[in-house]
């Protein structure tokens, strides 16, 4: 985000907040006479005279907390983030835990059972002669003893020889 765009952020912010506190108190004083007009005129068997005063601040309440929430979500997201984020790593880690050794010899027996291409470094099955990825030869085999040895080996593993 650029500076412009952080500042009229800001100042959409400080609206939402801003309305939210006027629609919120107006509504909640609203309901509360709504209430005691209700209240007070069920104590006296009477008919409530303010009564429609709660269908006025109900929304004003509800449009006063949906600007509030806009205004303050960024504060309470961050907020939330940093208290969840310590949490979450423990638990990773402690799910983790112990597995970083199985993971490796896994991870090993694969290559293992997979020829290592020297010139891209594709992994490619192990009986393959050509690399799936770039087609280079994977294995030579030596002139002398007939041994498979990798392909940018130089001399032979079994015998010593000079492969090329």
């Amino acid at each position: 985000m650029n500076k412009k765009d952080i500042e009229q952020n800001q100042k959409a912010r400080n609206k939402f907040r801003a309305i939210g506190f006027l629609l919120l108190i107006p509504g909640i004083i609203l309901v509360i006479i709504g209430m005691v007009s209700l209240f007070s005129a069920a104590a006296t068997f009477g008919t409530p005279s303010l009564f429609f005063c709660c269908f006025i601040g109900l929304p004003l309440i509800f449009g006063g907390a949906v600007c509030l929430n806009m205004g303050y979500m960024g504060s309470v997201a961050r907020y939330t983030s940093k208290e969840i984020s310590p949490v979450v790593k423990d638990t990773a880690n402690y799910l983790l835990d112990g597995t970083k050794e199985q993971i490796a010899s896994t991870i090993n027996e694969v290559k293992k059972e997979k020829i290592k291409c020297s010139n891209c470094g594709e992994f490619n099955s192990k009986d393959a002669k050509y690399c799936d990825n770039c087609g280079k030869l994977l294995v030579k085999t030596c002139r002398y003893c007939g041994e498979e040895n990798d392909s940018d080996a130089k001399y032979c593993n079994s015998c010593g020889r000079s492969i090329d």
